[in-house]
């Protein structure tokens, strides 16, 4: 990056384009987005991808060359109806000038090491990328090598805890190291998520990483104990029994993280469906 200007847009959405605008920048002026070489996308979710057109939308008013925009590839995800969507092929088609399209994005490697520029020479300064999913099977985190600061994106937030698509790649039971185990091993001195505040010292850092892993083996303790009450449960019958009495809005929000939970408990050899829709232990 030229001028050695790290920049994290934790929630690269629509919104931050605005607050550009609000700050007095405009497409004619000199202003500091044409400054941006390169882009990291840190998943496909809409706020954190919604800006990207809007940026490229500003280089080619310009006519300038389009900065180089990094990603790990999403695979095909299949719908219910059965139907496979390529998020990474529909991203490019909205973001990307059609002249432009089949070179558009970079693919990340876990490990994958992009240094930072200072004018024209290094700035001694390396992003590693480290993958890890489970809140999308495309998520990334960014370390900076040299100081040990972690951008989580939505892996693990500045308060409260993150929704997954993926429990076991997230929390563990997959055949590789699980995401939240990966950063931990990091030791980050600081950690920037996605949305809220960044946690600024290691102590608290690591501290915060334990606590989402230790949030995850208390729920998985909880179902489980539901679960030995009697032969089987549906879903919404767990979470009645785990946040009994709150109301009908907390079990529809709950309802899928526990689902997401017994699918790991399922991975994990400890819990297996029945005919009707119910889930038992083994």
């Amino acid at each position: 990056m030229d001028s050695f200007h790290l920049e994290y847009f934790g929630s690269l959405g629509r919104e931050g384009i605005t607050t550009l605008g609000e700050r007095g920048f405009k497409v004619e002026d000199d202003d500091p987005v044409t400054s941006i070489t390169d882009i990291v996308l840190t998943h496909r979710h809409p706020d954190h991808i919604g800006g990207l057109k809007s940026i490229l939308a500003v280089f080619s008013a310009k006519g300038l060359q389009l900065p180089k925009v990094y990603k790990w590839r999403h695979p095909l995800e299949t719908q219910a109806n059965g139907e496979n969507v390529d998020w990474d092929q529909l991203l490019i088609n909205d973001a990307w000038p059609i002249s432009t399209r089949a070179t558009a994005l970079t693919w990340l490697e876990d490990g994958h090491q992009i240094p930072l520029q200072q004018g024209s020479g290094s700035s001694g300064t390396t992003l590693s990328i480290v993958h890890t999913p489970g809140h999308t099977e495309d998520s990334i985190s960014l370390l900076i090598e040299e100081t040990r600061e972690l951008f989580t994106a939505d892996t693990i937030l500045g308060q409260g805890t993150s929704v997954f698509a993926d429990l076991s790649a997230y929390f563990g039971g997959g055949a590789d190291m699980a995401s939240l185990q990966k950063v931990l091993e990091l030791r980050p001195t600081v950690l920037y998520g996605g949305h809220g505040p960044h946690v600024g010292d290691q102590r608290s850092s690591v501290a915060k990483i334990e606590e989402y892993i230790n949030h995850r083996n208390e729920r998985e303790r909880q179902i489980l104990a539901v679960l030995e009450e009697r032969t089987s449960f549906t879903p919404r019958e767990i979470v009645e029994v785990l946040y009994a009495g709150l109301g009908i809005g907390v079990y529809i929000a709950a309802e899928k993280p526990v689902v997401a939970h017994l699918k790991k408990l399922e991975n994990d050899g400890k819990v297996a469906r029945t005919a009707d829709g119910k889930w038992r232990l083994l």
